[in-house]
């Protein structure tokens, strides 16, 4: 039982406080940058709803300058594989994810995600009827404010639609209020001829590229943040992640991180004489030591710190039909607009 005395405040000492409250808040209130600094520490649910307290807010929350500082330090709270989508930090790692994109827009019945870039996911039908009689229909979607936009079909017509060999999405590191969406098909199958198409989210129009180009070998396009290094002369197994300078000039080695230690905990990592896993994601925490690199086994998916060396359990595969070859995409919340 609490026997501390309580001190009964006067009515004048309870509006000398509610004063100096109300004061505090308008300090806040008036001053853009506190505000903006408050802000940026919130969720996105917080602030699409502070959109709607004020002019003033909903101008100052608009703006890109806004949108650029809050994207460049949100937190990537999960990957999405094929339409699913699983948190980083799921309660119970046995129960199989059920948020789909079908659950943020009732008519995405058979999408995949092709990509993630800021936040947007590009997506595409997975319906073989209706392909084979015109071709995928392209979205972008952001699943934090559940925007969908349908991407105009190629130049081209229906031909061109069949030769699409590659979608991709893309952001300059300057505007993040317009995306643009790149499209490459094969001109003349039989010489391996390319051209590219890029789509503009600012002018919604498609322009051809002047020139095509030629790949007579494979060609895989993405961007190298990771290698793998395996010493035969020893156990250790070593993940160098780089990062890029700010100047775009090179790259340096951000983490060494030892997933050795790892082999003991989850033995389906090496298959007979070769390792048998997949590195995910890696994930800047808020603080530096908060952040972790994500794996997945041939059994289950987990995130490893690549300081204190925890490791956490996401979705344990037991039960459930889960495919070696699923390709997983970063989930960014934003609040880019289009």
């Amino acid at each position: 039982m609490d026997t501390t005395p309580k001190i009964k405040k006067t009515p004048q000492q309870q509006a000398s406080m509610d004063q100096q409250s109300t004061q505090s808040g308008a300090v806040v209130g008036s001053n853009d940058t506190l505000l903006t600094d408050i802000l940026l520490r919130l969720p996105v649910t917080s602030i699409l709803r502070f959109k709607s307290v004020s002019k003033h807010w909903y101008s100052l929350l608009g703006q890109k300058h806004f949108t650029h500082r809050y994207d460049t330090h949100s937190k990537s709270p999960g990957v999405f594989a094929r339409d699913k989508y699983i948190p980083f930090d799921a309660e119970d790692p046995n129960t199989p994810p059920v948020d789909t994109l079908s659950s943020y827009i009732d008519s995405f019945t058979s999408v995949r995600v092709l990509q993630s870039c800021n936040g947007l996911l590009l997506c595409c039908t997975d319906q073989w009827p209706k392909i084979r009689k015109s071709g995928h229909k392209y979205y972008v979607f952001n699943p934090t404010t559940k925007q969908l936009a349908l991407i105009p079909s190629v130049l081209g017509g229906l031909k061109a639609r069949k030769t699409i060999r590659f979608m991709g999405l893309a952001f300059h590191q300057t505007d993040c209020a317009h995306y643009k969406v790149v499209c490459i098909r094969n001109v003349l199958s039989y010489v391996e001829s390319y051209q590219v198409q890029v789509y503009s989210s600012d002018t919604r129009e498609w322009k051809i590229s002047t020139e095509s180009f030629s790949a007579t070998k494979p060609v895989f396009f993405g961007h190298l943040h990771l290698i793998l290094h395996m010493d035969r002369g020893d156990d250790s197994l070593l993940l160098n992640v780089y990062e890029m300078l700010s100047d775009h000039s090179g790259w340096f080695v951000k983490y060494q991180v030892q997933l050795g230690e790892l082999l003991g905990a989850f033995p389906e990592m090496v298959s007979e004489d070769r390792y048998d896993f997949k590195v995910i994601d890696v994930v800047r925490g808020e603080e530096e030591g908060d952040s972790f690199v994500v794996l997945k086994t041939s059994k289950r998916i987990i995130t490893y710190n690549v300081h204190d060396k925890s490791f956490k359990l996401v979705l344990s595969f037991a039960g459930h039909s889960y495919e070696g070859s699923l390709v997983f995409h970063r989930y960014t919340e934003t609040l880019s607009l289009f």
